[in-house]
């Protein structure tokens, strides 16, 4: 059964934890300094393990930092109850200069395209990229309901707990080992066996504090170039996922770029186009 040293000992990439005033950070870095930095965010749920494929292909002409949210890998978020792009973006801001990170390209995925978007209206960034997030208005969905999809969310956490290590392992034979090994840092040990480290409490606010976004006040104040990168599946959504481009467009200038059959998820359904596509953008912005 491989664990999360194992991955790493075949990577380049280096975890480090660090304490800020907001809480704490965990991230992993890999690649030189010399190089253009690239900023990553993962999406909700995960943890910035999700972007090692990203980061194998990228080491060698970027310098790379995997930013573990609040609530995964080691990072915390202190002295609040609100998870609104703000204050994320405030523990992001506090922990990118201890780091000692100034000119960088910020990228998140999903959910995390908000909290880019919200750290660059109030702070210097060389690009943002947001895969496949920060478009698209839940509320344009047919059926969609913000109470449904809280009560799903809480549902999915509770249910996310296993007996053991083997119970976990037995579950998800299907999985490769980095997919195994990524998913196993989602979860930490209790005396129920493995639960998910994200809270239940914590996921739904997380949900309920960006269920009006994207923000277009906040938008409208970002004065750098920003791509999205957006997916192309379930098809049927298509002209929704137009629509809200459109109206994004009318706030803000933006590259949008649809990836052909491409899914949410879309640095693992896409990987290679996905590189083709940063290493495309941070080399025209030079």
């Amino acid at each position: 059964m491989r664990t999360i040293k194992d991955l790493l000992s075949k990577t380049n990439l280096e975890l480090h934890v660090i304490d800020l005033e907001l809480g704490k950070m965990s991230y992993f870095e890999v690649g030189t300094r010399k190089n253009p930095s690239l900023v990553f965010l993962h999406g909700f749920g995960t943890n910035a393990l999700d972007f090692s494929q990203i980061a194998q292909r990228l080491e060698n002409n970027f310098h790379i930092i995997l930013i573990d949210l609040p609530y995964s890998g080691e990072s915390n978020l202190y002295y609040t109850d609100s998870y609104k792009p703000l204050e994320i973006s405030e523990w992001l801001k506090e922990g990118l200069e201890i780091i000692g990170v100034s000119q960088f390209h910020l990228i998140g995925h999903s959910i995390s395209a908000h909290y880019i978007f919200d750290y660059a209206s109030r702070n210097k960034v060389l690009s943002l990229i947001a895969l496949d997030g920060g478009y698209l208005k839940p509320n344009m969905l047919e059926g969609y309901s913000l109470e449904e999809e809280l009560k799903v969310t809480a549902e999915i956490i509770r249910q996310s707990k296993y007996k053991s290590e083997q119970h976990f392992f037995d579950s998800h034979q299907s999985w490769t080992e980095n997919e195994f090994v990524i998913a196993r840092r989602n979860y930490k040990s209790s005396d129920e066996g493995l639960i998910f480290s994200l809270p239940e409490n914590i996921a739904v606010q997380m949900i309920k504090d960006t269920a009006d976004c994207p923000d277009y006040d906040v938008i409208q104040q970002i004065m750098f170039p920003i791509l999205i990168l957006r997916s192309s599946l379930p098809a049927e959504i298509n002209h929704i996922r137009e629509h809200c481009v459109e109206v994004f467009k009318e706030y803000k200038e933006v590259e949008v770029v649809t990836l052909e059959q491409s899914e949410h998820d879309i640095h693992h359904s896409n990987v290679d186009d996905v590189v083709v596509k940063l290493n495309d953008w941070v080399n025209n912005l030079k």
